[in-house]
């Protein structure tokens, strides 16, 4: 979606926190009048002609914005601008995923910060998972990019409809859970999706690989977010 025609807000940097390795959060002031829904994005840009998008981390009930953005070295220069600007400027917020309240069961894949938006869906819509059921992958070049395990540890342990496998693709001895590309690990699964609701998020290439197989297995195209 084009930010040409959202709302346009200030805001400022409150913090920047390292998780893990290459991935920071960033927590920004909420400017009055913003509001999202769990799953939204935003844009974040330092004027009217440099905008990227990213998923909000956060609940909306809460005072502030966090986003989790991965540094690659394309988003390096841009964000190391941008947030020496005073003050930031947001764009939306924009509709991207909901939770599937029909009692569905549920699939949600994800790569590496594509996480963002699922986590936040996840710690918003707990109370369904004491009867709906919910399976999460997430892929990972790296066990140590698993910056929010002790969190999905926490809800798979109190929520047992929920649960959740990392997917490593670079070679690690010491890994024992599921290895390769998510889309091939996801492959070797037996899932049925004729009934499910599918929710998908991280780099495009991911993406678009993904929705081909969930369709294979059966998944109903309205069906995928």
């Amino acid at each position: 979606m084009s930010h040409a025609q959202l709302p346009l807000f200030s805001c400022q940097l409150i913090s920047q926190t390292a998780l893990v390795d290459n991935i920071v959060e960033l927590s920004l002031t909420r400017p009055e009048g913003f509001d999202w829904d769990m799953g939204d994005y935003l844009w974040l840009g330092s004027d009217n002609t440099d905008f990227k998008p990213f998923s909000i981390a956060n609940l909306p009930t809460d005072s502030i914005i966090k986003l989790q953005i991965a540094i690659v070295p394309a988003m390096a220069a841009w964000l190391s601008h941008c947030l020496a600007q005073n003050p930031l400027q947001i764009k939306g917020s924009v509709n991207q995923y909901h939770w599937a309240d029909n009692q569905q069961p549920m699939l949600m894949l994800a790569g590496g910060t594509g996480i963002t938006p699922l986590l936040a869906l996840l710690k918003g819509h707990q109370a369904a998972l004491a009867q709906q059921s919910v399976t999460l992958y997430w892929g990972v070049r790296r066990r140590e990019l698993l910056f929010a395990q002790a969190t999905l540890d926490t809800l798979s342990n109190d929520y047992p409809n929920f649960k959740w496998q990392a997917v490593v693709s670079e070679y690690d001895e010491s890994w024992t859970g599921l290895t390769g590309l998510l889309p091939d690990a996801l492959a070797q699964q037996p899932i049925d999706l004729k009934n499910h609701h599918v929710l998908i998020c991280g780099p495009w290439p991911m993406v678009t690989a993904l929705k081909s197989l969930v369709l294979s297995f059966g998944a109903p195209i309205e069906n995928l977010q």
